[in-house]
């Protein structure tokens, strides 16, 4: 998350209205491709890019900043698609991706002010899927680039995870067994 400071006069006016004229703006990354979506009901345009006008369809938890070192999470939901459209979330390679989420504001004329502001930058750390038989809502929880801090590299080796990736292999069969002073090329 940028800390910036704003100095552009009409997107402080904008701000500080009653009735904002505001939306956000998410990338989210899923295989290769960026897929750019809006809260917004029409189309913005911004860098060279378009993003899909989504509307109510589109929702994210709040994104809260706190003084602790807790790790920031939000959760994004993109509801109402026909099940045909959900393949790309089902099949792409999405896990440890990033998103980014802004925040834009318009003038009276719903022209864009300023550049957009970062809500939050991410990246995802695991899918939903929830299906009512009519629409599909699909979404995922995002972690703070920060998330990964104190995580160590590496995999566990137990035999369900080793069979979940090579089922034939037995290599991991006996690695619960507890053998007290197992030392190494001894």
């Amino acid at each position: 998350m940028a800390n910036r400071q704003i100095t552009n006069p009409e997107q402080l006016t904008a701000m500080s209205r009653t009735a904002q004229r505001c939306a956000e703006l998410i990338e989210v990354t899923l295989g290769n491709d960026v897929i750019r979506l809006t809260n917004a009901s029409f189309n913005v345009a911004y860098g060279g890019n378009n993003y899909l006008p989504l509307g109510d369809f589109l929702g994210f938890s709040d994104v809260e900043e706190t003084s602790d070192m807790a790790i920031a999470s939000v959760t994004i939901t993109i509801s109402g698609i026909e099940p045909l459209t959900l393949s790309q979330w089902l099949v792409d390679d999405y896990i440890d991706k990033p998103v980014r989420i802004y925040r834009v504001y318009f003038s009276d004329d719903w022209d864009l002010i300023g550049d957009p502001l970062m809500l939050f930058d991410g990246r995802i750390d695991s899918p939903m899927v929830q299906d009512t038989g009519n629409t599909v809502t699909v979404g995922c929880k995002v972690n703070s680039t920060w998330a990964t801090f104190n995580r160590r590299n590496g995999r566990f080796t137990s035999d369900d995870l080793q069979r979940a990736i090579f089922p034939n292999d037995k290599g991991f069969e006996y690695s619960a067994v507890d053998k007290p002073n197992l030392k190494w090329g001894g």
